[in-house]
């Protein structure tokens, strides 16, 4: 995987599905539902990419399957894998998932 800043790094599952429990902290979101949700982004992922996968593209991944899970969840995740600093972020996100969640 190539971070932001460059840097490859192996793909590990654990620690994206630990951002992802940490999104969904005291939510109603059972840990299987998000092994689940990291099972499909996993494999869309190495349909879509055939060596090298970024990042952001699979925080994006992440993100579509936290719209549709967790509103609350998918936020908290944004504002830290989008790096928010103002609250009009949150705002636009929020009104986005309002919107069209598939689409965020």
């Amino acid at each position: 995987m190539v971070k932001r800043n460059g840097i490859r790094e192996e793909f590990y599952r654990e620690k994206l599905l630990n951002s992802m429990v940490v999104a969904c902290r005291k939510r109603p979101v059972p840990l299987t539902i998000l092994q689940e949700a990291l099972g499909r982004v996993e494999g869309q992922l190495f349909d879509r990419y055939d060596q090298e996968v970024t990042s952001s593209q699979v925080g994006e991944q992440v993100l579509r399957e936290l719209a549709t899970l967790d509103e609350v969840a998918f936020v908290r995740f944004a504002s830290v894998y989008r790096e928010f600093d103002c609250l009009e972020q949150f705002s636009e996100i929020i009104q986005k998932l309002k919107s069209n969640p598939v689409l965020v």
